[in-house]
C-alpha cells in the first residue's frame, strides 16, 4: 500500500483544510509539512565542533543528572500546581537558599505528596532490549533538542493506547521524521523515511519534543541554527588549517634580485636559503642578504588571519546562545571560587530548569492525568545547593549582629529548638546573654567565673 493509502486509512484526510485549527495556518498541500531549510546539516556541528559538543553534552548531562518523581496534588482546587519556577518568582525572596528547603516549602504550598506511579518504572528502563537507561533517554532527548530542534521518541503499546507505552524509543534522526498536519488538532501522525521505506505513525505513537519556532508550527528550531554562519566560518577555517599543514605549496615569499639570475644561481640560491631557513628547527632566524637582494612575503602569516580570535569568538557565540558558562565547559581561566559558584548556580537556573520544565510538561501532557503529575526533584541539582562555608558565614554574621539561636536556625532552614537560652541575644566572644553581660566576669587564672 502506498504511502498515502497507509496515511488515509490510519490518520484520515491529509489536506488541511482549518477544522478546529487556527485559521492562521498555512495550508499544508503535500502528506507533510516540509522541514525548514538549512536545518539538515545543524546536527553535525554536534560531531565536528568541540565548543558545540561541550555545551550540548554539559546541557544534557545537566538534565539527565535530575531524577524524576511523581507527585499528587491533595489539595482540591480548580488552578493547576504551579512550577518550582514559578512558585519561587512568585516568593518575593522569601525562600530559603537551601534548596532542600526550597522543594519542601513548594510541596507544601501546592499541597504536593510524592507518590509512586507506573510511568517511572518505564522511565527508569525506556527500551530494555536495548539497554537504554532513564539517563540516556533524557540525555538522546535533550542531545537532539540542542542540534536539531527535535526530538521524537517512539512509543510501543502494548494493546489500548489508553494507558501508558510499554517501552519507548529516543534514539530517532529528527530529520528523517515528517509531521503530518491535521484537521482536529495540529498534528495528525508522522512519517519516518528510514532505510527501510517509509513508516507512517499515529499522533498517540510518538512524542514530540520542539523548541519555539517562529515561522513554522509543526517543526522547531534549534540554538545550533543561529550559529550556522559562524560554525560554518570556523569549520572551514580548521580544514584551511588543516590542509595547509598537509598539502599546502604556496610559496612563503619571494627573494628577488637586481641581478640578472642564470638557473645555476636560481637554483643554488633556493638552495642556500632552504638549507638555512627551512623546517621547524631553523623558522624565525635572521636573514642576511647580499647587495642587491631582497626578500618580499606573499603568503598572510596564522597571526595574521586571526585564527585564535576567529575561535574565542566562536566560543563566546556558542556559550550565548546555549547559556552555558566557561567553568562548565572546564574553562576555569579566569574564575575564583565566588565567581564560579555563582556562574554554576545561575547557568542552573537559566539553562537547565527551562529544560526540565519542557521535558515535565510534554511527558504530563500524554501521559499523566488527574491530580498526579511528573516533575523534576531540583532538590538533587548540587550547584543549586547552598554552600556550607556560606551557611557558616552567615550564621556567624547573625551571630554578631544580635540574632538570637532559634533565628539563626531558622535562617538555615532549620527547625527551632527548645531549652534555655535558645531565644536569647548573646554578645561575641562570651556567648553570653546581652542581659548578664554585666554579671560575668572571666578568671585569667582559669577559675570560676562569678
Amino acid at each position: 500500500m502506498s504511502i498515502a493509502g497507509k496515511l488515509a486509512q490510519g490518520l484520515g484526510v491529509i489536506e488541511f483544510k482549518g477544522g478546529d485549527m487556527p485559521r492562521a495556518i498555512d495550508n499544508v498541500f503535500s502528506d507533510h509539512a516540509q522541514r525548514p531549510q538549512l536545518t539538515y546539516d545543524l546536527i553535525y556541528a554536534y560531531y565536528y565542533n568541540s565548543w558545540v559538543y561541550g555545551a550540548v553534552k554539559a546541557i544534557a548531562t545537566s538534565v539527565s543528572d535530575v531524577p524524576i518523581i511523581s507527585v499528587e496534588a491533595k489539595k482540591s482546587s480548580a488552578r493547576r500546581p504551579r512550577s518550582i519556577r514559578e512558585f519561587i518568582k512568585n516568593s518575593g525572596g522569601n525562600l530559603s537558599r537551601d534548596w532542600e528547603g526550597v522543594m519542601d516549602s513548594y510541596m507544601k504550598a501546592e499541597g504536593l505528596v510524592e507518590v509512586e506511579h507506573d510511568i517511572l518504572g518505564v522511565l527508569e528502563n525506556p527500551y530494555p532490549e536495548a539497554g537504554v537507561t532513564e539517563f540516556e533517554f533524557k540525555q538522546a532527548i535533550v542531545t537532539l533538542l540542542e542540534t536539531d530542534g527535535n526530538a521524537y521518541v517512539e512509543c510501543v503499546w502494548d494493546g489500548k493506547k489508553d494507558g501508558l507505552p510499554k517501552k519507548m524509543w529516543p534514539n530517532i534522526d529528527p530529520r528523517k521524521v515528517a509531521v503530518v498536519p491535521g484537521e482536529s488538532r495540529l498534528v495528525a501522525g508522522y512519517i519516518y523515511f528510514g532505510d527501510q521505506g517509509p513508516v507512517v505513525y499515529s499522533w498517540d505513537d510518538m512524542l514530540h519534543f520542539k523548541y519555539f519556532s517562529p515561522l513554522n508550527p509543526w517543526y522547531g528550531m534549534a540554538p545550533a541554527r543561529v550559529l550556522r554562519t559562524q560554525l560554518i566560518a570556523e569549520t572551514k577555517a580548521i580544514d584551511w588549517n588543516r590542509l595547509f599543514f598537509e598539502h599546502d605549496a604556496t610559496p612563503g615569499g619571494l627573494l628577488t634580485s637586481k641581478e640578472r639570475l642564470s638557473p645555476d644561481d636560481v637554483r643554488l640560491m633556493r638552495a642556500v636559503w632552504n638549507d638555512r631557513y627551512q623546517g621547524p628547527g631553523r623558522a624565525h632566524q635572521t636573514a642576511i642578504l647580499g647587495q642587491g637582494t631582497s626578500y618580499q612575503q606573499i603568503s598572510p602569516s596564522h597571526k595574521d588571519m586571526g585564527f585564535k580570535e576567529l575561535r574565542e569568538f566562536t566560543k563566546k557565540e556558542v556559550q550565548a546562545t546555549y547559556g552555558v558558562p566557561s567553568i562548565v565547559l572546564g574553562d576555569y581561566e579566569d574564575a575564583n571560587r565566588a565567581s564560579a559558584m555563582t556562574m554554576a548556580r545561575l547557568y542552573s537556573l537559566n539553562t537547565v530548569l527551562p529544560r526540565l520544565t519542557k521535558i515535565e510538561g510534554v511527558l504530563n501532557y500524554r501521559f499523566m492525568s488527574g491530580n498526579v503529575r511528573l516533575m523534576f526533584n531540583v532538590a538533587t541539582i548540587e550547584a543549586l545547593q547552598e554552600d556550607m562555608l556560606i551557611r557558616a558565614r552567615t550564621a556567624n554574621y547573625m551571630g554578631k549582629n544580635y540574632a538570637t539561636p532559634n533565628e539563626v536556625r531558622v535562617a538555615q532552614g532549620l527547625p527551632r529548638k527548645e531549652g534555655d537560652g535558645m531565644d536569647e541575644v548573646y554578645i561575641d566572644p562570651k556567648m553570653v546573654p546581652i542581659g548578664m553581660a554585666g554579671e560575668v566576669e572571666d578568671d585569667s587564672e582559669g577559675g570560676d567565673q562569678v
